[in-house]
């Protein structure tokens, strides 16, 4: 983004946290590797940090390949700020342009965050191969005692045996069983045990492009507004906002659990058979497992 679309950002959000329009606010920084430019925007994050008070926070989802100057510092600041690692697998993750695996350097990266910070980390995972790497990257996770973050594919049709998923998700259920580590720490394609968390692109939050057009995610093309718009509004009476569009789902037994995959997809038929069958599979597998996890009633 242009430093001009920077500070219409802050000005706006800042100024209409203080006459009381918005309650919080979060910005989730993404790309492309937010990191790689972290020198164009670190001065816009610590503006909007020393603002905000307790009102909100900034989040950055990055793959943590590298691990600018400065970022300790904002990790450091007494308001909210924290990262989201993207990793795929402990050995084999996103390729760099030489072909090779970025995972060892995410790893040692994760390494130095956790050492100078104390935090438990967040790390957010698209399925490839089937989930074949899920497993081992469960080991991971519980070693290091993070939350975790599974996806099907939300830029593309998923293609993808669904039993080999499930079959891969069931390991991941047995790594967690073993270290008696919960199952509430993991979402899995927005499913979460513990609230009715919904996708909330396009009601309660958007996403800002690079030059100022604003759409409901960035998975979806349609522009809905300006940076220059009031964007309250747009979110208030946005005409192209909705949740799940597929009648069935409203019926299903795990509705309120799955809440029907991506929104914007949830009319693609072969999609959604794909996600149904992992979906149904997980969720009776991991309400299982939190279940006998609970004690003994008196």
């Amino acid at each position: 983004m242009t430093e001009a679309i920077y500070k219409q950002i802050n000005s706006y959000c800042l100024s209409n946290l203080a006459n009381g329009r918005l309650f919080s606010v979060k910005y989730r920084m993404a790309g492309g590797e937010p990191l790689l430019v972290f020198d164009k925007w670190e001065w816009f994050a610590r503006e909007f940090l020393d603002g905000i008070g307790e009102r909100g926070g900034i989040e950055v989802l990055t793959n943590l390949t590298i691990y600018p100057d400065g970022l300790d510092s904002l990790l450091r600041h007494k308001n909210y700020f924290n990262i989201n690692v993207s990793i795929d697998g402990v050995t084999d993750s996103k390729p760099f342009t030489n072909g090779r695996s970025s995972a060892g350097i995410t790893i040692k990266n994760l390494d130095t965050y956790r050492t100078r910070h104390g935090r438990k980390p967040f790390i957010m995972t698209v399925i490839t191969d089937n989930g074949r790497h899920l497993p081992e990257l469960a080991r991971f996770i519980v070693d290091i005692g993070a939350k975790w973050e599974i996806q099907a594919n939300k830029f593309y049709e998923p293609d993808f045996d669904w039993r080999e998923v499930n079959a891969n998700m069931d390991a991941v259920l047995a790594v967690y069983h073993k270290a008696q580590y919960p199952v509430t720490d993991i979402l899995f394609n927005f499913c979460d045990l513990n609230t009715a968390r919904a996708c909330e692109n396009g009601l309660s939050m958007f996403a800002i492009m690079p030059n100022g057009d604003i759409t409901n995610c960035q998975m979806q093309n349609k522009i809905i507004g300006h940076i220059g718009d009031d964007l309250i509004s747009l979110l208030e009476y946005n005409p192209t906002r909705k949740i799940n569009q597929n009648l069935r789902c409203s019926k299903c037994l795990i509705e309120d659990y799955c809440h029907g995959d991506c929104p914007y997809k949830s009319t693609e038929e072969k999609r959604l058979e794909y996600i149904c069958r992992i979906m149904k599979h997980y969720v009776c597998a991991a309400l299982k497992e939190e279940l006998y996890a609970q004690p003994l009633s008196a």
